[in-house]
């Protein structure tokens, strides 16, 4: 998504967004029309765990990524496409589904 030969780009989200939701075992997040989008929702949600296109999905590795314009480093170039709402995505498509997942824990 990024000018070739760039390193891994660190993408830094505002302070006011960086928290996680997580849904209960048979629950579901909802979006900001009200709508079921995932398990887990990771920086207001730019990232979602557990949401293929269209449908709620217990495989967590199911995701939708996505980013304002603003939330793109200035000193990169992107080279991806953005949708109509002007988001990008750091992937082939805002959908995507991880080979695998790392659990972290903060303390």
């Amino acid at each position: 998504a990024f000018e070739e030969g760039d390193s891994i780009v660190k993408v830094t989200v505002t302070g006011d967004k960086q928290w996680v939701d997580v849904a209960s075992i048979h629950g579901a997040l909802k979006d900001d029309q009200g709508e079921p989008r995932g398990k887990v929702s990771i920086a207001g949600g730019r990232l979602w765990l557990g949401c293929a296109e269209g449908e709620l999905v217990s495989d967590l590795r199911h995701c939708q990524q996505w980013l304002w314009r603003s939330d793109l480093p200035v000193s990169k170039a992107y080279r991806g496409s953005f949708n109509d709402s002007g988001s990008a995505t750091l992937a082939g498509s805002s959908h995507f589904t991880a080979t695998r997942l790392a659990v972290c824990q903060v303390v």
